[in-house]
C-alpha cells in the first residue's frame, strides 16, 4: 500500500470561511484522494493590527475555544492527523493554551521531531526574520555568521524591514524577573528589544544547525513557516512612486543556506502571502529538494491548499 497523500495549507489568520472550506474538503476528498494527514503550516489564529495587545490575546483565546478545539476535533473524526506549528502572528501565549488544552487533536511539531510514516519523519520550525510588524514571540535575527557573499544583502535587509522593537508575550510569570517586568508578565506580554547579543547567540542561523534538523534530512519532511530568500517563495510585490509594482525578497537566508547545504527532502513554507500571486508559482526545487508554499491569503475568498502525493512526487495546488 502506497504512502497516503498529505494536504498542506497554512496563513488562515482564523479566517472562519477557509477554515470550513477546508473542512468540507477534507469530508468531500478523503476516501476519494487517501487523505490521511492534514499539515498547518502557521499563522492559524485570529490578527489584529490595531485592537492593542490585551484585545488580541483576548481575541485569539475566544477563537482556540469558540472554533479552533471544534474545528481539530472534526478532522480527528474523520481518522486524519493533524501536524501544526505556530506563525508569528499566533502568540505564544495562544500556543501555551493550545497545547494545555490539546486532547490528542493535534501533534505541535514546533522544534520537534515526529515519525510521519514508513522510514519518513516531518519536523516543524516557527520563527521568521525580524519583520517590521510589533509581535515578536516567533522572531529571530536571521544570521549570527553570514557568508562573505551575502554580507552586504543581509545588512541592507536589517536596515529596510527590521523592527528590533515590539511586543512579546508569555505563557508564564517568571520570578526571576525584576519586580516591574514581573508586573508587565502578570498581563502575558512586555515590551521588548533585539540586541547584538541576540544577533550573535539566537538566530535562526544557528537553530538550524541544531541536530533536531540535521539529522536524516533526506527522510524528512520539514515544515518551516519563512520561505527561504530569493525564491519565487518569497516575492512581496511593493506599489512605486509611479505607480507600477516592484517585486522584493522577504524570506530567509538561514532557511535558503540550510536547503542548500543539506538537501531536504520536502520542505513547506508559508508566511508571505502574496507571493504565489505575484511569481504565479508555488514550488522551486533548490538542488533536489522541492520548497512549496502554499501561498494562502487570508483576505482572500478562495482557500488554497497543496496536495502532496509522496508516492509519484506530485505536488498540486488547489484553490477552494
Amino acid at each position: 500500500m502506497g504512502k497516503p497523500r498529505i494536504v498542506y495549507t497554512s496563513d488562515l489568520h482564523g479566517n472562519l470561511d477557509q477554515y470550513n472550506k477546508l473542512l468540507e474538503f477534507l469530508v468531500e476528498e478523503k476516501e476519494k484522494e487517501n487523505l490521511e494527514v492534514l499539515i498547518l503550516g502557521g499563522d492559524l489564529l485570529p490578527k489584529c493590527s490595531s485592537c492593542g495587545i490585551e484585545k488580541l490575546i483576548e481575541k485569539q483565546k475566544r477563537f482556540i475555544n469558540e472554533h479552533f478545539f471544534s474545528i481539530l476535533g472534526k478532522i480527528k473524526n474523520l481518522w486524519m492527523t493533524t501536524y501544526l506549528i505556530p506563525g508569528n502572528d499566533d502568540l505564544k501565549i495562544s500556543v501555551a493554551l493550545l497545547r494545555e488544552e490539546n486532547e490528542n487533536l493535534f501533534y505541535d511539531i514546533s522544534l520537534k521531531r515526529k515519525k510521519l510514516f514508513g522510514n519518513l519523519e516531518i519536523v516543524g520550525y516557527p520563527y521568521v526574520p525580524i519583520t517590521p510588524f510589533d509581535l515578536k514571540d516567533w522572531e529571530k535575527y536571521d544570521l549570527s555568521n553570514p557568508p562573505q557573499e551575502l554580507v552586504r544583502e543581509y545588512e541592507k535587509r536589517k536596515k529596510e524591514n527590521y523592527n528590533i522593537r515590539g511586543i512579546k508575550t508569555y505563557p508564564f510569570l517568571d520570578e526571576k524577573n525584576d519586580f516591574l517586568k514581573v508586573l508587565r508578565v502578570l498581563f502575558y506580554w512586555e515590551d521588548y528589544s533585539f540586541n547584538e547579543k541576540h544577533e550573535k547567540n539566537d538566530s535562526i542561523q544557528l537553530d538550524l544547525e541544531k541536530k533536531i534538523f540535521t539529522k536524516n534530512p533526506d527522510k524528512t519532511l520539514y515544515v518551516i513557516h519563512t520561505p527561504p530568500n530569493n525564491t519565487d517563495l518569497d516575492v512581496i510585490c511593493l506599489k512605486t512612486s509611479s505607480g507600477g509594482l516592484e517585486k522584493a525578497h522577504r524570506g530567509s537566508f538561514a532557511v535558503r543556506l540550510f536547503i542548500e547545504k543539506y538537501q531536504p527532502y520536502i520542505t513547506l513554507h508559508g508566511h508571505i502571502h502574496e507571493t504565489v500571486r505575484c511569481t504565479g508559482k508555488f514550488m522551486q526545487i533548490i538542488g533536489k529538494t522541492p520548497c512549496i508554499t502554499s501561498g494562502n491569503d487570508n483576505n482572500s475568498e478562495e482557500l488554497s491548499v497543496i496536495l502532496l502525493d509522496l508516492d509519484n512526487n506530485k505536488f498540486e495546488r488547489r484553490l477552494l
